[in-house]
């Protein structure tokens, strides 16, 4: 066992008891009410107008807590995931991400049937490497787009109750994905949809994806929604694992925004953007990010 699945193991038995969990899923299809819960969900976030989008280019950084880096440094790669150039294709299911870091590039291209990952231009094939990148790539667009995600994948959901984030009521919506996140055969997502505005105010996830990660559950917070093209974006967000310890892993926020430029795959496919996909996303307003 390399050492920081020995940390993890380690911290999952001193702190295993009252940790979080995910509730376990009870339907093969999708209850009315549930489906019913997403979808009013997915119109809040502008469903109809993402629909009709091509390309959605994004620009985000942030900052890694120091614990989280050293029990996953493989998932976390804090040396190169420091600033990242983001690109999705609506409705492919795919997404390339360009990062900047200390240690130099590196570029991830992921489609439901293929990966592409490069470190300064050279292509990895260590199956550890990819699995991150895969999942990593999966999440951020789970983390992005929220409920459209969930539409677009095609998830199983179902109603698991009510909460409170932040003062504000919420409805619990619990979806089930297959695939799951990156290779995984399948996650779970417990999502807080706001009651009043039907807005994902939290979510809650399983990350089985990577063999050190299987068994943990992880929390993003969303803050600061603001609309382009008729789309809700959240402009911070902050990231926690849940289970087996409860520690916190990144705060990070949106510089940069534009849609539709009109690209197809070829553009993200590796081992750098190309075309109309190069140029970095416009820049956003600077945003206050006080710490947590």
């Amino acid at each position: 066992m390399n050492p920081s699945m020995r940390i993890f193991a380690l911290l999952s038995i001193l702190v295993l008891a009252g940790c979080a969990s995910l509730p376990a899923t009870t339907v093969e299809q999708s209850t009315a009410d549930g489906r019913a819960l997403l979808e009013a969900s997915a119109r809040a976030h502008g469903w109809d107008a993402y629909r009709k989008l091509n390309d959605i280019n994004l620009r985000h950084e942030g900052r890694w807590y120091g614990i989280a880096a050293r029990v996953q440094p493989v998932l976390i790669d804090a040396a190169y995931r420091v600033t990242a150039e983001e690109r999705i294709l609506v409705g492919r299911r795919s997404s390339a991400k360009s990062y900047s870091g200390g240690a130099g590039s590196k570029f991830a291209y992921r489609n439901p049937a293929t990966l592409g990952l490069w470190y300064d231009g050279r292509a990895e094939t260590a199956s550890e490497k990819r699995d991150a990148a895969a999942l990593v790539l999966d999440g951020y667009r789970l983390f992005l787009l929220g409920p459209l995600f969930l539409m677009e994948q095609g998830a199983v959901v179902e109603r698991a109750g009510e909460d409170v984030v932040d003062g504000e009521p919420c409805d619990l919506l619990l979806a089930r994905l297959r695939p799951g996140l990156g290779f995984a055969a399948e996650d779970r997502v417990l999502a807080c949809i706001g009651r009043t505005d039907r807005r994902f105010k939290r979510i809650r996830f399983s990350i089985e994806g990577l063999a050190s990660t299987r068994g943990a559950v992880v929390e993003v917070d969303y803050f600061d929604y603001f609309e382009q093209g008729g789309v809700q974006f959240p402009r911070r967000l902050f990231e926690r694992v849940k289970r087996p310890i409860a520690v916190p892993v990144r705060e990070w926020w949106l510089t940069g925004l534009d849609l539709d430029r009109g690209y197809g795959a070829e553009a993200i496919g590796g081992p750098s953007l190309a075309g109309a996909a190069v140029r970095p996303a416009t820049p956003l307003p600077p945003v206050a990010t006080p710490p947590r």
